[in-house]
Protein backbone atom coordinates (compact mmCIF):
# COMPACT_ATOMS: atom_id res chain seq x y z
CA UNK A 1 0.00 0.00 0.00
CA UNK A 2 1.53 3.66 -0.43
CA UNK A 3 2.26 5.62 1.99
CA UNK A 4 -0.75 8.00 2.74
CA UNK A 5 -3.49 6.05 1.17
CA UNK A 6 -6.86 4.79 2.61
CA UNK A 7 -6.89 1.35 3.99
CA UNK A 8 -10.31 0.28 2.67
CA UNK A 9 -10.55 -3.40 4.07
CA UNK A 10 -13.06 -4.49 6.45
CA UNK A 11 -11.40 -4.96 10.18
CA UNK A 12 -10.90 -7.95 11.77
CA UNK A 13 -10.66 -9.45 14.88
CA UNK A 14 -8.79 -12.71 15.56
CA UNK A 15 -9.84 -14.29 19.42
CA UNK A 16 -8.05 -17.39 20.41
CA UNK A 17 -4.70 -17.64 18.33
CA UNK A 18 -3.79 -20.99 19.94
CA UNK A 19 -6.13 -22.49 18.13
CA UNK A 20 -4.37 -25.22 15.61
CA UNK A 21 -6.75 -24.42 13.18
CA UNK A 22 -5.70 -20.57 13.27
CA UNK A 23 -2.85 -20.20 11.29
CA UNK A 24 -4.71 -21.21 8.32
CA UNK A 25 -6.43 -18.45 8.31
CA UNK A 26 -3.46 -15.78 8.60
CA UNK A 27 -2.38 -15.79 4.81
CA UNK A 28 -6.03 -15.19 4.32
CA UNK A 29 -6.35 -12.43 6.91
CA UNK A 30 -3.30 -10.29 5.60
CA UNK A 31 -4.59 -10.48 2.24
CA UNK A 32 -8.48 -9.66 2.96
CA UNK A 33 -8.20 -7.74 6.65
CA UNK A 34 -6.91 -5.08 8.55
CA UNK A 35 -6.48 -7.12 11.85
CA UNK A 36 -7.15 -4.57 14.31
CA UNK A 37 -6.55 -7.11 17.18
CA UNK A 38 -4.99 -10.37 18.51
CA UNK A 39 -6.10 -12.07 21.49
CA UNK A 40 -5.49 -15.33 23.09
CA UNK A 41 -5.08 -15.95 26.98
CA UNK A 42 -1.18 -17.04 26.02
CA UNK A 43 0.25 -13.32 25.22
CA UNK A 44 3.51 -15.27 23.72
CA UNK A 45 0.84 -17.53 21.34
CA UNK A 46 -0.75 -13.70 20.33
CA UNK A 47 2.59 -12.16 19.73
CA UNK A 48 3.69 -14.84 17.30
CA UNK A 49 0.33 -14.99 15.29
CA UNK A 50 0.09 -11.08 15.24
CA UNK A 51 4.07 -10.27 14.02
CA UNK A 52 3.38 -10.80 10.13
CA UNK A 53 -0.39 -8.78 10.36
CA UNK A 54 1.39 -5.63 12.25
CA UNK A 55 -1.26 -6.46 14.91
CA UNK A 56 -1.61 -5.25 18.61
CA UNK A 57 -2.26 -8.10 20.87
CA UNK A 58 -4.09 -8.87 24.37
CA UNK A 59 -5.11 -11.31 26.80
CA UNK A 60 -8.78 -10.19 27.23
CA UNK A 61 -11.25 -10.92 24.55
CA UNK A 62 -13.06 -7.61 26.18
CA UNK A 63 -9.77 -5.68 25.55
CA UNK A 64 -9.84 -6.93 21.87
CA UNK A 65 -13.67 -5.98 21.38
CA UNK A 66 -12.81 -2.27 22.23
CA UNK A 67 -13.58 -0.86 19.29
CA UNK A 68 -16.68 0.70 17.78
CA UNK A 69 -15.09 -0.39 14.25
CA UNK A 70 -14.83 -4.00 13.69
CA UNK A 71 -16.26 -5.42 10.55
CA UNK A 72 -16.07 -9.10 11.34
CA UNK A 73 -14.72 -11.57 14.05
CA UNK A 74 -12.68 -14.90 13.69
CA UNK A 75 -13.33 -17.00 16.79
CA UNK A 76 -10.94 -19.81 17.69
CA UNK A 77 -11.50 -19.54 21.52
CA UNK A 78 -11.52 -23.11 23.91
CA UNK A 79 -14.91 -24.86 23.21
CA UNK A 80 -16.35 -24.31 26.52
CA UNK A 81 -15.57 -20.31 25.67
CA UNK A 82 -17.70 -20.09 22.94
CA UNK A 83 -21.16 -19.54 24.03
CA UNK A 84 -19.59 -16.30 26.13
CA UNK A 85 -17.38 -14.81 23.61
CA UNK A 86 -20.66 -15.09 21.05
CA UNK A 87 -22.60 -13.59 23.11
CA UNK A 88 -20.31 -10.29 23.16
CA UNK A 89 -20.31 -10.73 19.47
CA UNK A 90 -23.99 -10.60 19.32
CA UNK A 91 -24.02 -7.78 21.95
CA UNK A 92 -21.82 -5.63 19.74
CA UNK A 93 -23.79 -6.46 16.75
CA UNK A 94 -20.26 -8.21 14.99
CA UNK A 95 -21.15 -10.78 12.35
CA UNK A 96 -18.87 -13.92 13.60
CA UNK A 97 -17.19 -17.00 11.85
CA UNK A 98 -16.96 -19.39 14.61
CA UNK A 99 -15.18 -22.78 14.78
CA UNK A 100 -16.69 -25.70 14.80
CA UNK A 101 -18.21 -27.07 17.39
CA UNK A 102 -19.25 -23.42 18.77
CA UNK A 103 -19.79 -24.96 22.16
CA UNK A 104 -19.59 -27.67 24.10
CA UNK A 105 -22.49 -29.40 23.02
CA UNK A 106 -26.14 -29.24 20.98
CA UNK A 107 -27.59 -27.13 23.74
CA UNK A 108 -25.33 -24.32 23.63
CA UNK A 109 -24.93 -24.60 19.72
CA UNK A 110 -28.74 -24.51 19.68
CA UNK A 111 -28.64 -21.21 21.97
CA UNK A 112 -26.28 -19.33 20.32
CA UNK A 113 -27.71 -19.60 16.88
CA UNK A 114 -31.15 -18.97 18.08
CA UNK A 115 -29.81 -15.56 19.55
CA UNK A 116 -27.26 -14.58 16.70
CA UNK A 117 -30.98 -15.15 14.51
CA UNK A 118 -32.83 -13.08 16.73
CA UNK A 119 -30.39 -10.55 16.64
CA UNK A 120 -29.89 -10.43 13.10
CA UNK A 121 -26.17 -10.70 13.92
CA UNK A 122 -24.72 -12.87 10.50
CA UNK A 123 -22.59 -16.02 11.87
CA UNK A 124 -21.21 -18.73 10.07
CA UNK A 125 -18.81 -22.02 10.43
CA UNK A 126 -16.30 -22.61 8.24
CA UNK A 127 -17.33 -26.08 6.73
CA UNK A 128 -14.26 -26.48 4.56
CA UNK A 129 -15.34 -30.11 2.94
CA UNK A 130 -18.12 -28.13 1.18
CA UNK A 131 -16.64 -28.00 -2.31
CA UNK A 132 -13.20 -29.11 -1.26
CA UNK A 133 -12.08 -32.38 -3.19
CA UNK A 134 -14.15 -35.09 -1.38
CA UNK A 135 -16.86 -33.15 -2.32
CA UNK A 136 -16.46 -32.49 -5.66
CA UNK A 137 -15.22 -36.16 -6.59
CA UNK A 138 -18.27 -37.96 -4.52
CA UNK A 139 -21.00 -35.36 -6.60
CA UNK A 140 -19.42 -37.01 -10.12
CA UNK A 141 -20.37 -39.98 -8.75
CA UNK A 142 -24.10 -38.34 -10.03
CA UNK A 143 -27.34 -39.32 -7.19
CA UNK A 144 -25.60 -40.66 -4.52
CA UNK A 145 -27.43 -43.55 -2.40
CA UNK A 146 -25.10 -45.01 -0.46
CA UNK A 147 -21.47 -43.28 0.79
CA UNK A 148 -18.54 -44.08 2.75
CA UNK A 149 -16.19 -41.30 4.74
CA UNK A 150 -13.54 -42.12 6.53
CA UNK A 151 -11.24 -38.98 7.98
CA UNK A 152 -8.40 -40.05 10.13
CA UNK A 153 -6.11 -37.53 11.82
CA UNK A 154 -2.69 -37.90 14.20
CA UNK A 155 -2.67 -39.05 18.29
CA UNK A 156 -4.52 -37.42 20.57
CA UNK A 157 -1.83 -35.73 22.27
CA UNK A 158 -0.75 -33.52 19.44
CA UNK A 159 -3.38 -31.65 21.51
CA UNK A 160 -0.89 -30.93 24.42
CA UNK A 161 1.83 -29.97 21.62
CA UNK A 162 0.47 -27.76 20.03
CA UNK A 163 -1.07 -25.68 22.89
CA UNK A 164 -4.42 -26.88 23.30
CA UNK A 165 -4.76 -29.46 26.51
CA UNK A 166 -8.29 -28.80 26.99
CA UNK A 167 -9.40 -30.81 23.90
CA UNK A 168 -8.22 -34.14 25.86
CA UNK A 169 -11.07 -32.72 28.96
CA UNK A 170 -14.45 -33.67 27.73
CA UNK A 171 -15.69 -30.78 30.13
CA UNK A 172 -14.07 -28.07 28.57
CA UNK A 173 -14.16 -29.71 24.39
CA UNK A 174 -17.40 -31.78 24.92
CA UNK A 175 -16.08 -34.77 23.18
CA UNK A 176 -12.89 -36.02 21.41
CA UNK A 177 -12.57 -37.06 17.61
CA UNK A 178 -16.46 -37.31 17.26
CA UNK A 179 -16.93 -33.61 18.09
CA UNK A 180 -13.80 -32.35 16.86
CA UNK A 181 -13.68 -33.89 13.00
CA UNK A 182 -17.30 -35.44 12.79
CA UNK A 183 -19.40 -32.45 11.98
CA UNK A 184 -17.57 -31.54 8.44
CA UNK A 185 -18.55 -35.28 7.88
CA UNK A 186 -22.24 -35.15 9.19
CA UNK A 187 -22.72 -32.24 7.09
CA UNK A 188 -21.36 -33.34 4.00
CA UNK A 189 -24.15 -36.31 4.24
CA UNK A 190 -26.89 -34.24 5.05
CA UNK A 191 -26.43 -32.29 2.22
CA UNK A 192 -25.49 -35.41 0.05
CA UNK A 193 -28.37 -37.44 1.26
CA UNK A 194 -30.88 -35.25 3.00
CA UNK A 195 -31.46 -35.25 7.04
CA UNK A 196 -30.70 -38.75 8.71
CA UNK A 197 -33.89 -40.17 10.86
CA UNK A 198 -31.89 -42.59 12.20
CA UNK A 199 -28.13 -42.52 13.54
CA UNK A 200 -26.71 -44.95 15.41
CA UNK A 201 -23.18 -44.25 17.28
CA UNK A 202 -19.92 -46.34 18.60
CA UNK A 203 -17.36 -44.49 19.93
CA UNK A 204 -14.39 -46.11 21.64
CA UNK A 205 -11.02 -44.34 24.06
CA UNK A 206 -9.78 -47.52 23.66
CA UNK A 207 -6.29 -46.99 21.65
CA UNK A 208 -4.91 -43.99 23.63
CA UNK A 209 -6.90 -44.12 26.81
CA UNK A 210 -7.74 -40.42 27.37
CA UNK A 211 -10.66 -39.03 28.63
CA UNK A 212 -12.06 -38.37 25.17
CA UNK A 213 -12.88 -41.01 22.40
CA UNK A 214 -10.21 -41.18 19.92
CA UNK A 215 -12.35 -43.71 17.04
CA UNK A 216 -15.67 -42.75 16.59
CA UNK A 217 -18.40 -44.75 13.83
CA UNK A 218 -21.86 -43.12 12.60
CA UNK A 219 -24.57 -44.97 10.44
CA UNK A 220 -27.04 -42.17 9.14
CA UNK A 221 -29.86 -43.36 7.52
CA UNK A 222 -32.46 -41.21 5.82
CA UNK A 223 -36.34 -41.75 5.59
CA UNK A 224 -36.15 -43.21 2.30
CA UNK A 225 -33.33 -45.62 2.89
CA UNK A 226 -30.24 -44.43 2.25
CA UNK A 227 -26.96 -44.64 4.10
CA UNK A 228 -23.97 -43.11 5.03
CA UNK A 229 -20.90 -44.72 7.20
CA UNK A 230 -18.94 -41.99 8.72
CA UNK A 231 -15.69 -42.98 10.69
CA UNK A 232 -13.25 -40.40 12.59
CA UNK A 233 -10.44 -41.07 14.67
CA UNK A 234 -7.52 -40.16 15.84
CA UNK A 235 -5.29 -43.15 14.91
CA UNK A 236 -3.03 -42.11 12.23
CA UNK A 237 0.63 -42.28 13.60
CA UNK A 238 2.41 -39.14 14.66
CA UNK A 239 3.96 -38.38 11.44
CA UNK A 240 4.49 -35.87 8.63
CA UNK A 241 1.80 -36.90 6.69
CA UNK A 242 -1.08 -35.93 9.31
CA UNK A 243 -4.05 -37.85 8.25
CA UNK A 244 -5.90 -40.92 6.76
CA UNK A 245 -8.54 -39.86 4.58
CA UNK A 246 -10.52 -41.85 2.06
Amino acid sequence: MNRGSVDARPKAVVLGASHWHAPLYRSGLSRRFRVGSVQDADLAVARRFASSLDSPVTSSVDDALHDDEIDVAFVFSPHHQMLAVARKLIERRIPFVIEKPAGVGLGELGQLEEEARLAAVPATVALVQRGAPIDTWLRQAGDIVYERMAFIAGPAARYRQNGNPWMLDPALSGGGSLMSLGPHFVDMTIRHLGHPVEVLRRQSAALHGEAVDDHATLVLRTGTGREAIVEVGYAFPDSPLKRYCS
